[in-house]
């Protein structure tokens, strides 16, 4: 039980890391962006993903955190809770970037 904490400690550590990369998991009607030079993870509707990338010609996990929140505070975009299954492969993806250094 205690080993599974430690562990559980240790990942949400890597997760809080800096990325050094954008990211785009696509998960069913949901995009989830792990955004470069943060640690924030952000899940939208892919069809608000499309909508920002059209009007700002840019896609958005490529945006800064600030471009993010103005993009989507102007075109009314609502943030989705990332659930367990989502989490998880971010997770992955932090710890594949890592180990790729």
């Amino acid at each position: 039980m205690f080993r599974g904490a430690i562990r559980g400690a240790i990942r949400r550590g890597i997760r809080r890391s800096i990325r050094r990369r954008a990211r785009r998991i696509i998960r069913g009607a949901f995009v989830v962006l792990m955004l470069k030079g943060t640690t924030r993870t952000v899940k939208i509707r892919a069809e608000d993903a499309r909508k920002i990338e059209a009007t700002y010609h840019k896609p958005p996990e490529e945006m800064t955190e600030a471009e993010l929140n103005e993009a989507m505070q102007k075109l009314n975009v609502k943030q989705q809770e990332l659930n367990a299954e989502d989490q998880g492969q971010v997770d992955a993806a932090d710890e594949q970037d890592e180990k790729a250094g």
